[in-house]
């Protein structure tokens, strides 16, 4: 089996990180996984591909955003619950998790999968209510929420939108783009996470 992590946080003392294991064979098969202090813990779905992205961990409650085969989904202690999704999109992924005030927050995108004209959208959703940031629909743009931090009730998310020729790169504050700057479209930045101090 070969793992790949994703995410990690620290709660008081103990040190939590999500990821995904594979298992190669005929059909490959994938299982979202968080480890705890080195321990590993497996999560199931309703499908061989599951995935880990996001770790946030509240009080007794652990929290991993991830997917389950094309679907947006997260965990709470083990148990998983769908993210909605809405017409034209049939597909979605979520990437970051975050809590506050009990309040579950999730950033990642929305997809439509057309093909040769297949476009992704930016989205955040709370408490299970989607909340689009951008919405786009020319063949071949895509965008996503990489990472989310909530602070004052602000909701803070850094992401990208690509389309042909054209890749920019940006944060949000709540819905309002913001770009970032300093390197031109022959560089390639990944942008791996926000924190509001």
């Amino acid at each position: 089996m070969g793992k790949w992590s994703c995410n990690i946080k620290v709660n008081n003392g103990d040190v939590y990180v999500s990821g995904t294991g594979i298992t190669y064979g005929t059909f490959n098969t994938a299982k979202a996984i968080y480890w705890k202090n080195g321990s590993i813990n497996m999560l199931t779905g309703a499908t061989q591909q599951c995935f880990g992205s996001g770790i946030f961990v509240n009080g007794t409650d652990i929290y991993i955003s991830g997917s389950d085969s094309s679907n947006a989904v997260y965990w709470k202690n083990g148990v998983i619950v769908p993210l909605t999704l809405q017409a034209p999109y049939d597909g979605a992924s979520a990437n970051t998790i975050f809590i506050d005030n009990s309040n579950v927050y999730i950033g990642g995108s929305l997809s439509n999968y057309i093909l040769n004209a297949s476009y992704r959208n930016s989205i955040y959703w709370k408490n299970n209510t989607i909340n689009l940031l951008t919405n786009h629909t020319a063949p071949n743009s895509y965008a996503e929420i990489d990472d989310i931090f909530i602070k004052n009730n602000i909701v803070y998310s850094i992401g990208y939108f690509e389309a042909p020729g054209n890749t920019t790169y940006l944060y949000f504050q709540n819905n309002v783009p913001i770009p970032l700057t300093g390197f031109n479209n022959t560089q390639y930045v990944y942008l791996g996470g926000i924190f509001v101090e």
